[in-house]
């Protein structure tokens, strides 16, 4: 047994020896391979202890001090801590300070831990319950305030404990152990780094809470088909709301419900204990499905059976319908299997005819029918119907014959009228009375190209009505006003009417005199007609009404304090409609009821007029802010509604501005305003002016605050991927999440069409298969899981179509996604999204500039969107549908790539181009200034003087694009060398060949394109009198400038000669013209004689020092 004994001293005094040497031992040397071998030999140590320990108890004496010193239990403490410090080592380049000595002790003498290894025992437990408790936050899934107040308050007690810990600790070994310090620093880091992520957590929680627009909840009124919609809106923002007290959601309840649902919970005050009780109550009463089903059933079997195939009818049919199936099976009912029950019921609503083009448009008559394909016929079938009538409507007109009034005699004798009250209905074909053809007068080419004298000739012959061009012999009832000047005549008449009439100014009579004047000037280019008049103003307000999808829409309103009631004209109307109308300033609301009718009033104010600024308004809120605009009215309102909105104040000023009335929806002003209108109308010379004004260089506009914000999303969120592609943010503007609606119907209803059209079109399915095959297989969209379709983010589902190019020599087929179709809330992504600032090229200029070269070339990106990663968070907002055959399962995708249809992608795709030119602008200068200047979106527009470098510029842009993951391609240019390195891939097959002038003779052989210039000009200006008395008409003056237009790179001086010419001819006023006697005209050019045929070089570098003249021609001396 002795041996025993000494053995287990032994062991002691390995073990004691490991762990000193490991607390002596520099951290260079405790690499992973150090620190296991020293875990092994513990581990193998102390499980011979343990045996022999064992074999000890077995025949324990205890006199011996193996066992009166309880050597196993005191020494597992030193094992067990040894271990822990050795194995949870973390390998650091630092090197500690050994603070043990290590000598060996007598037999079962070991050295104990000591305070300060006992404290970094509970240290390193405190860091492992710390390290436990981050990892176990997931920031991502907490959504309440409280739960992160929670878990923040967790970290700081458990951070609490850990530095009071440190200060003793700090206090024994006075920073001399540095593995120690690395531990508490990288916790220290940890600690402060998820503290930092929660408070922004919370913070943005509160931001959203104040950010989020209010949900306004509809009013309960007690009827079973509003409760699901009532519940589920209540539930989210209300019930679930856990900043919310009971008391605070009793009383939004209370104020929520009317009728008999406020009956049903009247009885209970409004107390924290009531809310639970009355929600009860409410969800008990209501919450029938048996009840909304039977309301749901009743509505379906009660549509009328239709007698007429109507557009109108049958989309009603087809609406109802589905909203009661819908329902239905929202209520949990799978209606899967009622198609053919379904089919045979709305079959029998359907109109004869109906029925028998659905029954001739089955496929497979034998087969059971299906639901979806009797609904997608009755949709097709309303749609395409809906046209048709249209014209129909538009070709016949009720014409009722004329009953003349019965004299009235010397008696009261009256006679029976002579006619009974009849109409007759006569469809006739419309006929211009101008041309004859078959539309109306409005609508012909003819008459609409005319110049303003000739169309007034044609109206005053053909005795046609100024206001509504139709011939008829009495006043005319048309109420419609000219949209221009809101004078009593057509719009297109408007240039006509203010050309004929004089231009005068109605201020004072001493202007006759210029009227006359300006009558007499024919050549005049420009017409004014000034007016100043009164305006009455009547009181409109600008109001806040709820739609019947639960939207608010702004109209306006006029206040009438003398309407008594909705009776009036209620012979008219269409029925009464109650209205929730809010104010535009703030949460105040009234109900109303108003009569349908078809028009209200005529437009308010009569005419728009300048917002005036008077003293005694200013700062005040109106209720119309647009008062001086000239707009329909939407609603009449009657006194009640003045009666209940009127306050006490009243503010009075001039006595040619208006009063105004404080009421609840705002500030109300009526009374006389003094107008002024003035209309200017430019007659002449506008076209020919273009010629100058298209080339004037516009100066670039400073950024705007989206496009700054679009610039610094790019910089911040950019990255760089491991193979070398760049991924991108989507610059969604803030509140892009609370407008974004539902758009998965839509999407589906786009793809169920196309996938129609594909099962007839083999080519159209073969190349859309295709498409989207190779888009999976290069990982531009991934299949979205079932998890992460229920999960509860922002989406956005895509419909897509193909576009086929049948000349494109890659991919003849292309499919487009349109970011730019509506969601359930009116929004679309692209409505939601910034467009970004332009960085495209100028098209002209980088023409002109690649015309410079001797040697060009040209290139394209291949699929340079699909090369363009979006980040994860965005990209459920690029989300699509698709399945390869119509019986498998449709799945959703979501695209990885900027897609084609959104409104940032060219920003996106011209930005990273730019990038990549700015991280190889070292490495790779000629590609850099290149990607900068040369590229239109990704096709390649570049050229030099010199083989030597444009081949270069050529390597290098192949290098860094291939880096950045893009393949360019399709590389052609005039100079074969420049392809002679490039495989048949990236070249372009399409040839192009330049031809100079066929007919050429010895002495332009050398420049034969500058001698036909040359020569052209040289013909005009001998055919030309240099004279400079005689001139020639405007015509031909126009024609030369149109012909030498074309010919910018050639003779740009000269052009720009006639230009200024003619510019500063145009300019001068009417009366210097007038006084300059007109010369006389000699022969002057045809231009069917003289053609002037410039050819021109190909390049601008062929272009050498030559010296011709233009001789030029005008009217007036300059």
């Amino acid at each position: 047994m002795e041996e025993l004994f000494n053995r287990q001293n032994d062991i002691i005094n390995e073990i004691q020896k490991i762990y000193n040497n490991f607390r002596k031992d520099s951290a260079s040397r405790k690499t992973r391979e150090y620190i296991n071998i020293r875990v092994t030999a513990l581990d193998n140590l102390w499980g011979e202890f343990t045996q022999n320990d064992s074999t000890l108890e077995d025949h324990r004496d205890e006199n011996h001090e193996y066992f009166s010193k309880n050597v196993f239990i005191e020494f597992k403490k030193f094992y067990d801590n040894a271990r822990e410090i050795i194995s949870t080592f973390e390998v650091t380049p630092s090197e500690p300070k050994p603070n043990t000595s290590g000598a060996d002790g007598g037999k079962f003498e070991f050295k104990p831990l000591s305070q300060l290894d006992d404290l970094l025992s509970q240290q390193r437990t405190n860091f492992r319950a710390l390290q436990r408790l981050i990892d176990n936050i997931n920031v991502s899934d907490i959504s309440e305030k409280w739960e992160i107040e929670d878990e923040l308050k967790n970290i700081q007690h458990r951070w609490h404990a850990i530095d009071e810990l440190h200060l003793q600790i700090d206090n024994l070994q006075q920073g001399e152990d540095s593995v120690y310090d690395g531990e508490f620093r990288r916790m220290e880091a940890r600690f402060k780094d998820m503290k930092r992520t929660l408070n922004r957590k919370i913070f943005s929680t509160k931001h959203a809470q104040l950010s989020v627009p209010q949900i306004d909840i509809p009013v309960f009124t007690g009827k079973y088909t509003q409760w699901p919609t009532f519940c589920d809106l209540f539930t989210e923002t209300i019930h679930n709301n856990n900043c919310l007290t009971k008391t605070q959601k009793l009383q939004h309840l209370k104020s929520k419900i009317k009728g008999e649902a406020e009956r049903l919970i009247q009885h209970l005050n409004i107390s924290c204990d009531n809310y639970d009780t009355a929600w009860d109550l409410l969800v008990h009463r209501y919450n029938n499905p048996q009840v909304l089903f039977t309301k749901q059933i009743e509505t379906f079997l009660n549509q009328p059976t239709l007698h007429k195939q109507t557009s109108y009818e049958l989309r009603k049919l087809y609406d109802t319908t589905m909203e009661c199936i819908h329902a239905i099976h929202n209520l949990g009912i799978d209606t899967t299997t009622w198609d053919p029950i379904l089919v045979h019921l709305v079959g029998k609503k359907l109109d004869p005819d109906t029925f028998t083009d659905y029954k001739e448009s089955r496929k497979k008559p034998r087969e059971l029918p299906s639901f979806d394909e009797l609904m997608a016929f009755i949709e097709n079938k309303f749609i395409a119907l809906e046209p048709l009538q249209k014209r129909e409507r538009e070709s016949s007109t009720s014409i009722k014959p004329f009953a003349p009034k019965p004299t009235q005699s010397r008696t009261n004798f009256q006679p029976k009228p002579m006619f009974k009250n009849y109409q007759t209905v006569m469809t006739f074909t419309k006929r211009c009375p101008y041309c004859s053809f078959e539309h109306d007068l409005y609508e012909c080419k003819k008459f609409l190209n005319m110049s303003p004298e000739a169309k007034m000739r044609t109206i005053n012959k053909l005795q046609i009505c100024h206001n509504c061009l139709y011939q008829h012999k009495y006043k005319c009832t048309s109420t419609k006003r000219c949209k221009e000047c809101n004078a009593a005549h057509n719009t297109i008449l408007h240039d006509t009417i203010t050309c004929v009439s004089s231009p005068s100014v109605n201020l004072s009579r001493a202007n006759a005199t210029a009227e006359n004047e300006n009558k007499a000037t024919t050549s005049k280019s420009v017409n004014y007609v000034a007016t100043q008049d009164e305006e009455v103003l009547l009181t409109t307000i600008s109001l806040r009404v709820r739609g019947s999808d639960n939207n608010f829409i702004t109209l306006r309103a006029l206040l009438d304090q003398a309407l008594s009631s909705i009776g009036f004209g209620s012979k008219q109307g269409k029925g009464v409609v109650s209205l929730q109308c809010k104010s535009i300033h703030d949460d105040y609301s009234f109900n109303t009821e108003a009569l349908v009718i078809k028009h209200v009033i005529s437009n308010l104010p009569n005419t728009t007029f300048p917002r005036q600024t008077w003293p005694h308004l200013q700062h005040l809120k109106l209720a119309d802010p647009e008062y001086n605009i000239s707009k329909p009215i939407d609603i009449l309102l009657d006194a009640s509604v003045y009666s209940d909105i009127i306050l006490s104040g009243l503010i009075k000023g001039p006595s040619t501005a208006p009063i105004a009335q404080q009421t609840l929806l705002g500030w109300i002003l009526s009374g006389n305003v003094k107008t002024f209108t003035c209309n200017v109308v430019l007659n002449k010379h506008a076209d020919l002016s273009k010629y100058w004004e298209i080339e004037d260089i516009p100066d670039d506009s400073p950024l705007s605050q989206e496009d700054i914000y679009c610039e610094e999303l790019f910089q911040t969120t950019t990255t760089r991927l491991e193979d070398g592609r760049y991924q991108v943010a989507l610059p969604m503007k803030q509140d892009y999440q609370q407008n974004l609606g539902n758009s998965k119907p839509k999407a589906l209803a786009q793809f169920m069409q196309i996938e129609r059209k594909m099962s007839k079109e083999d080519q159209l399915r073969q190349g859309y298969q295709q498409f989207m095959s190779e888009y999976q297989q290069l990982g531009h969209m991934q299949e979205v899981t079932d998890y992460e379709t229920h999960e509860n983010r922002p989406v956005y589902y895509l419909p897509h179509h193909g576009v086929v190019k049948s000349d494109s020599t890659t991919t003849s087929l292309r499919v487009v996604f349109n970011a730019s179709s509506k969601t359930s809330s009116g929004h679309s992504l692209n409505d939601l999204m910034y467009c970004g600032p332009n960085l495209q090229q100028d098209l002209m200029t980088l023409i002109l500039k690649w015309r410079q070269h001797r040697y060009v070339m040209i290139a394209d990106i291949e699929k340079m969107f699909p090369q363009i990663m979006v980040r994860d968070s965005d990209r459920d907002l690029q989300r699509i549908l698709w399945r390869d055959l119509p019986r498998t399962l449709l799945k959703e995708y979501r695209l990885t790539t900027i897609s084609y249809g959104m409104k940032a992608a060219p920003f996106l795709a011209m930005r990273v181009l730019k990038q990549i030119g700015t991280d190889y602008a070292d490495t790779h200068p000629l590609a850099a200034s290149e990607l900068e200047h040369s590229f239109y979106m990704d096709d390649l527009m570049t050229g030099h003087n010199s083989i030597v470098t444009l081949k270069e510029t050529q390597r290098q842009l192949i290098t860094v694009l291939k880096a950045a993951g893009m393949n360019i391609r399709k590389w052609s240019s005039n100079e074969p060398e420049l392809l002679s390195q490039l495989s048949t891939e990236q070249k372009d097959i399409t040839h192009y060949e330049f031809k100079d002038s066929e007919s050429q003779t010895e002495e332009n052989k050398m420049d034969p394109e500058l001698k036909a210039i040359s020569d052209s000009i040289s013909k005009l200006k001998e055919e030309s009198s240099l004279n400079d008395q005689i001139s020639y008409h405007d015509i031909h003056h126009y024609t030369v400038i149109y012909i030498l237009f074309a010919t910018v790179a050639a003779v740009g001086v000269g052009v720009t000669c006639r230009y200024i010419r003619h510019q500063r001819q145009w300019t001068r006023s009417a009366a210097e013209q007038q006084a300059t006697p007109a010369p006389t005209p000699r022969p002057r050019h045809s231009t069917s004689e003289h053609q002037l045929d410039i050819p021109l070089p190909s390049t601008s570098a062929q272009l050498k020092s030559v010296h011709f003249k233009i001789p030029t021609f005008n009217e007036s001396p300059l």
